[in-house]
């Protein structure tokens, strides 16, 4: 008996550039959709006035240059053709909260609701390739053989995932993508670089956790009586918080340590934060004041030494 068809939902493959990485000061310069959907592809793209400075290193990156958007519509004028364009389909993309992350802040920007199912492909990679160390877009593209039309384009970078997603399909069968793509919308709002087993491995109760970055350079240390929920909620948190996204898209690694209740874990943290002096700790670290002695003279002629701070 033949196996009933895999009917996937409609997929648009997403991507795009910026004037930078900051979707609440930066803006978005172009868009490209590849869309599949019953079995038919099709194609979406846009220049955008970003309506600011676009900065050289990304000019050279891009080749995207301020004469080329000039005269272009501005995000808002385009918003409901690209929100119709992207509605009732899954959000395909490579470490998709930075594109997603863009696209939901200008939807905002302008009153409009924005949640999609979110699918990351970086994470799509790491789940059916683990034997490869590396999962960023040129990684694949040699490992897989892709075909490159225009890199660092919106439109060619959105044709390399869809490429990419015919790849899984063509190795593993429409059945197993299915399976991984179900796997991961359920675990949507994990960073590309944490998976599922090690959240799993944290204990949800009293302790201290430490984020690391690529360079296991500590990024944040925090504190909870329920640690594996209060990580999770840093991650839940990422699609609508600049800090939490920023956090989501440096952590690399993180690690644990378990106390005996509340106020312990409260000791440990002060006392982690001072010594490892984590990036996103402002609160609990040192003190960056400049301070020297200052003799100050008194009504009695006597000099008495006085502590001044800058």
């Amino acid at each position: 008996m033949k196996p009933p068809d895999i009917e996937f939902p409609a997929l648009a493959f997403v991507d795009i550039e910026t004037t930078g990485g900051n979707s609440e000061r930066d803006r978005i310069t172009e868009i490209g959709i590849k869309t599949l959907a019953n079995g038919q592809e099709t194609s979406w793209e846009c220049l955008l006035d970003p309506q600011t400075f676009i900065p050289q290193n990304i000019q050279r990156l891009t080749g995207i240059t301020p004469e080329m958007v000039a005269g272009q519509p501005p995000f808002d004028e385009l918003a409901l053709q690209i929100k119709r364009e992207l509605e009732g389909k899954i959000f395909v993309a490579h470490n998709a909260r930075f594109d997603y992350g863009f696209i939901k802040a200008s939807f905002k920007r302008l009153g409009l609701d924005f949640r999609p199912k979110v699918l990351c492909t970086v994470k799509l990679s790491r789940l059916l390739f683990p034997q490869q160390a590396r999962h960023n877009l040129d990684t694949i593209i040699a490992a897989h053989g892709l075909t490159v039309s225009a890199r660092h384009r919106a439109l060619g970078d959105a044709d390399l995932l869809l490429q990419f997603w015919r790849v899984c399909e063509k190795t593993f069968g429409p059945a197993r993508l299915l399976e991984a793509m179900n796997q991961l919308l359920g675990s949507v709002s994990l960073p590309p670089n944490i998976n599922q087993s090690v959240i799993d491995a944290i204990p949800d109760t009293p302790g201290c956790y430490i984020f690391y970055g690529e360079h296991h350079a500590p990024l944040y240390i925090g504190k909870s009586i329920t640690m594996r929920s209060r990580v999770m909620s840093h991650f839940q948190s990422a699609l609508t918080v600049r800090k939490e996204m920023k956090l989501s898209q440096q952590v690399h690694h993180i690690e644990w340590i378990e106390t005996s209740g509340e106020l312990s874990a409260l000791i440990l943290e002060a006392k982690l934060i001072k010594e490892r002096m984590p990036s996103m700790n402002i609160k609990l670290r040192r003190s960056q004041d400049l301070c020297a002695w200052q003799l100050s003279q008194e009504p009695s002629g006597l000099h008495r030494p006085k502590l001044i701070t800058h």
